[in-house]
Parts: C-alpha cells; structure tokens; sequence
C-alpha cells in the first residue's frame, strides 16, 4: 500500500436453511501507523531506597538431626 489509507469492498453472501440467499456488502478501510512527534519529558519518579537492604546468612548442618554446633557450612543467597 503506497497510500496512508485505503480500503477493499467485498461481499459476503449467506444462505440459509430454506436455500434463500442473503448478501452483505462491506468496506473494511486501512490506515497506515507513522510516529509522531516527541512528546514531553515526564515528571521524575520516586526515589529509591538508596541501595538498602538485609542479607540473610543461612547455616546448614553437617548431618541430620539436632545441631549441637561445630561442624556445616554457611551460605549466603545471591542478592536481586
């Protein structure tokens, strides 16, 4: 489409039980989409929270049952 609108006209033709025909015309249109201009600059958002967070450290225990202390590995989890 080398124009910004166009549009087709078709026809669609129904029959119905009783063999009698029942015919719709219809135009469908198109437009073509183009940019516009540059709007506004926005307002300014909230500020953040300044890089602050909590870190959890975890404490596994080195084998099952009640963790009398001594023994296991720390982890940390990984920060967002």
């Amino acid at each position: 489409m080398t124009a910004d609108r166009a549009s087709i006209t078709f026809t669609i033709t129904v029959k119905n039980n009783d063999g009698d025909n029942t015919v719709f015309t219809r135009i469908q249109s198109f437009t073509k989409s183009k940019q516009g201009t540059t709007g506004p600059t926005g307002i300014q958002g909230v500020t953040g929270d300044g890089g602050n967070y909590t870190r959890y450290v975890f404490r596994r225990r080195a084998s099952a049952g009640h963790y009398p202390g001594g023994g296991g590995s720390y982890d940390s989890p990984a920060l967002p």
